[in-house]
């Protein structure tokens, strides 16, 4: 995986679990949060807890979770990180710490969707593995969608 596929992969990734949280109840406060001790990809709120949420995006778990990944130092790290967050944004909300795992087994394809209609009405989105599995698309398409996927990723990482 290139740098600039990564790097996308992580900015959708981070969308996808404020969306989540968003939907949990939590509201986003600061995303990319960087100070010179780190970076705090999430930060939201309830009505109780303060999160700072570490987001892991992963291609499969064959190498361990992603709570694996967030070994002593980067704790450390991500604790150092917060308590500068928390005496520039003073509240008494009570902090948390999260991570959020998202799998991408296709890499930036998982980014792709289709959408499913039955008869002309919308019913919602499937994700690239399942268009694939199901034969919603053709081989072509695919091949083709791959293409536009790499293209746009280029393009999304320069902005």
């Amino acid at each position: 995986m290139s740098g600039q596929e990564s790097r996308l992969l992580g900015r959708w990734g981070e969308a996808l679990a404020a969306d989540f949280l968003r939907q949990q109840g939590y509201e986003i406060v600061a995303a990319g949060w960087r100070c010179r001790f780190g970076e705090l990809d999430l930060v939201a709120q309830d009505n109780t807890y303060l999160c700072f949420v570490e987001v892991k995006l992963r291609r499969s778990t064959a190498f361990g979770t992603a709570g694996e990944f967030v070994d002593a130092r980067k704790q450390q790290r991500l604790r150092t990180t917060a308590q500068l967050y928390l005496q520039q944004n003073p509240t008494g909300l009570q902090p948390r710490f999260d991570v959020i795992e998202v799998l991408a087994p296709q890499g930036i394809c998982s980014m792709l969707q289709c959408a499913i209609l039955d008869d002309g009405r919308f019913k919602g989105y499937v994700g690239f593995d399942e268009c694939r599995a199901n034969r919603y698309w053709t081989q072509e398409q695919i091949e083709s969608l791959t293409l536009v996927a790499r293209v746009l990723s280029t393009f999304l990482v320069k902005q």
